[in-house]
């Protein structure tokens, strides 16, 4: 069964995933050594843009391999609080490069390169972006940045992802802020 939504949606998911990957690496989250790693991460953010965004470390993997199970393999300390920290510092990250650098569109476009290439080779990559929620993750209609199939139609399909229970409150409690916002605009 297709959850798809075509061609509407936004780069926000796949920005803020790559916001955690340069705060995980080089503000301290994960050992410097690590960075030649980055081809085979798999950290992902969805619920909405912004405060209540989503950093899903129960399922980030590098090569393959759980944080804590890679840490374990190369001996290197695991910190759970540390790295929610910094997860959570990732909602900080554009507001810091907007005080670097007065905007963050090199950032956006970097992103939508990706997301366009992905359309006009009709690759069916896998990319966090925003789009509407389909019903199996019983959300309600709003649109969040979730991981999702995109190809030459846009989002051919939204993907379930396997969250712990932390963070399936923190998904609703975005979507109900997004709901909230927009049960107040004046439309």
């Amino acid at each position: 069964m297709a959850h798809g939504n075509g061609p509407v949606f936004r780069p926000a998911g796949l920005l803020v995933q790559e916001q955690l990957w340069i705060v995980l690496v080089f503000v301290g989250g994960l050992p410097s050594g690590m960075a030649c790693l980055r081809i085979a991460c798999t950290p992902i953010v969805i619920g909405e843009h912004g405060d209540s965004q989503v950093p899903v470390l129960s399922s980030a993997r590098i090569a393959g391999l759980p944080l804590e199970g890679l840490c374990q393999e190369l001996d290197l300390p695991y910190d759970e609080d540390a790295l929610k920290n910094i997860a959570n510092d990732t909602r900080m990250a554009g507001l810091a490069i907007v005080r670097a650098k007065g905007a963050t569109y090199y950032g956006i476009g970097a992103a939508l390169v990706r997301i366009v290439d992905a359309i006009l080779r009709d690759e069916h990559a896998v990319l966090t972006v925003s789009t509407l929620a389909p019903a199996f993750m019983d959300l309600g209609e709003v649109s969040l940045s979730l991981p999702a199939i995109i190809n030459r139609e846009g989002v051919a399909r939204v993907l379930s992802i396997s969250l712990d229970q932390t963070e399936k409150q923190a998904l609703q409690a975005s979507a109900e802020i997004l709901k909230k916002y927009i049960a107040s605009l004046d439309v």
